[in-house]
């Protein structure tokens, strides 16, 4: 039975598609594995995690910005050394120590990238309004480029890179980490499907004509501004 930690952003209860993805693996992984889960939380204790097969370590968001980070990096440390490998789901908060724990404890890592986190902190400070390919082709200043130039470090370090596409497999070659170390897992979904035909939906959901359907977090990066803006013009 192997330990592995895992390092995440954000967890159970919280929401968003890393959330559940999170919750998703440590319980598979849970199965055949000790698991460790070390999160960052809107909440500061979640009873539900005493139910779990795997062990939760959460720290609260609402607590000042300097502490919870050195608190999450510390506690990173402190269990990758009793555990065989890491996880890490989010690239720099996790990612770093993770690194620095590979120079340390001599632990392999594992890293899931899903976007360019770089990107989405230039979105959300309003550092730029590029999209994320023109994005890739720019020359980043700043603590923006201190971003990027970690970010593409801690993927260069990391033993094994998962990624949901070959459109992001693309983008992690761009920072310079080779082919041979990322694979492509497609995301999955967990849901009953419906057994009711398309009419037949469309007519319980009261929603008629054509029907476009977009999913995810009101987030900058997502896109959804643009989607709202472009509308009249799909009408």
């Amino acid at each position: 039975m192997s330990k592995i930690l895992i390092t995440t952003g954000v967890f159970s209860p919280d929401i968003g598609g890393p959330a559940s993805f999170g919750s998703a693996l440590a319980q598979h992984l849970a199965s055949e594995n000790k698991i460790t889960v070390i999160t960052y939380s809107s909440v500061f204790r979640f009873k539900e995690d005493k139910k779990q097969p795997f062990i939760v370590i959460r720290v609260w968001k609402k607590a000042p910005w300097l502490w919870r980070h050195l608190a999450y990096t510390f506690k990173i440390w402190l269990q990758a050394e009793k555990h065989d490998r890491i996880f890490v789901l989010n690239v720099l908060n996790g990612g770093i120590p993770a690194l620095i724990a590979k120079v340390l404890f001599k632990k392999k890592y594992m890293l899931r990238v899903v976007g360019d986190r770089a990107w989405e902190a230039a979105i959300n400070s309003q550092k730029t309004f590029l999209l994320i390919d023109d994005f890739q082709q720019e020359k980043k200043r700043g603590w923006i480029g201190t971003l990027a130039k970690w970010q593409a470090l801690v993927c260069k370090k990391a033993d094994k890179i998962i990624v949901p596409s070959q459109y992001i497999s693309k983008m992690v070659q761009g920072w310079g980490v080779a082919e041979n170390k990322i694979s492509i897992i497609y995301n999955g979904v967990d849901f009953i499907p419906s057994e009711l035909g398309r009419e037949e939906a469309r007519k319980a959901i009261g929603i008629p004509g054509s029907i476009l359907l977009s999913i995810g977090r009101l987030v900058p990066w997502k896109g959804f501004r643009m989607l709202i803006k472009i509308m009249p013009q799909l009408l």
